[in-house]
């Protein structure tokens, strides 16, 4: 009797020391030689399933787990001794959930505190989730699943439009000895409604102002599309004295068509009507009639100009007074 007391006293002792080293809940049994203890377990992350396991590996129980829930496996231990078990999660991976692949190894271990007293102690490795009102009692084990990002898809660049574009051309010729200084106004005007414009265009009409005879460009028009498209190029009579002006009406076609993914562009000058072959430009020659004239800025010519006329002034003076001074005389 009084050996059986004395191992009781020892079997409490270890049951004390296990609680302050950490040991998991110790529930008491009715049966001297048997105990049903409790497994907590939970999971994070996705749903999944957990399984258990003898330590021979047959399947003892599954169950499936909900995030944030504390499930339990519940195991009858025969003996007083240390049961193993094994708990792992029955999840393959998917392409967006990756389970956690832990297994844990649960020793469950019985007891006698009293002679009719007989407790369990759990423990894992790797230890579970500690219960934070008491460090030394482990709370759950618990599986931690992980969501999967999508991968990212990089950003698909538009696809690129084909175009092509033309910047059309004009040309000034002025006949005649014409001052410098005059300014020339064209219009490029589109037929219809679906003609691109180059930039600064207004209600399908676009401008260009040419000082004296020279070049210029309307601006760049870009065609995206396959079709037809025809513009006129006309003078604007700015009424300049002395000039004649041309009237000639210009109509610039663009036949553009697509090759091979890309667009290409055949542009064809009419004149009045008629096409005009061998040009790359719109030529207006306008004549001018009028008398010529210094020009502005010309201080050589003027001052030359100047020295004769006053040198045919003194000597028509000299033969007036010499012709005044004989006839007195």
């Amino acid at each position: 009797m009084r050996q059986r007391g004395i191992k009781s006293i020892l079997l409490l002792t270890v049951f004390v020391v296990c609680g302050l080293l950490g040991v998991p809940t110790a529930f008491a049994a009715e049966n001297p030689d048997s105990l049903t203890a409790e497994i907590p377990v939970s999971c994070v992350g996705a749903p999944c399933t957990a399984q258990l396991s003898d330590a021979s590996g047959r399947v003892l129980d599954s169950l499936s787990l909900t995030p944030g829930v504390t499930a339990k496996f519940t195991v009858n231990c025969q003996g007083l001794n240390a049961h193993v078990f094994n708990l792992k999660l029955t999840d393959t991976d998917t392409a967006a959930i990756a389970y956690d692949k832990t297994e844990f190894a649960v020793t469950v271990e019985l007891f006698r505190i009293a002679e009719d007293k007989v407790i369990y102690t759990i423990t894992a490795d790797p230890t579970g989730v500690l219960d934070p009102d008491d460090a030394g009692k482990p709370d759950k084990l618990e599986f931690v699943n992980t969501e999967i990002p999508p991968p990212t898809v990089p950003p698909t660049e538009p696809p690129v439009e084909p175009l092509c574009t033309d910047d059309p051309p004009v040309t000034k010729q002025v006949k005649g000895n014409a001052p410098y200084d005059v300014v020339f106004t064209f219009t490029l005007t589109a037929k219809s409604d679906d003609c691109p414009m180059p930039e600064g265009s207004f209600n399908g009409k676009k401008e260009l102002r040419i000082i004296g005879p020279g070049e210029g460009e309307f601006g760049l028009i870009t065609f995206t599309q396959p079709g037809t498209y025809e513009y006129t190029v006309t003078e604007k009579n700015n009424h300049s004295r002395g000039y004649v002006y041309d009237e000639s009406v210009y109509t610039i076609r663009y036949e553009i068509t697509e090759v091979d993914g890309q667009l290409v562009m055949e542009r064809t000058f009419l004149k009045n009507g008629g096409i005009v072959e061998d040009i790359n430009s719109a030529v207006f020659v306008n004549e001018y009639t009028g008398k010529s004239r210094p020009k502005t800025g010309d201080d050589r010519n003027l001052g030359l100009w100047l020295g004769v006329g006053g040198g045919s002034l003194c000597v028509l003076l000299a033969v007036v007074f010499f012709l005044l001074r004989k006839k007195k005389k």
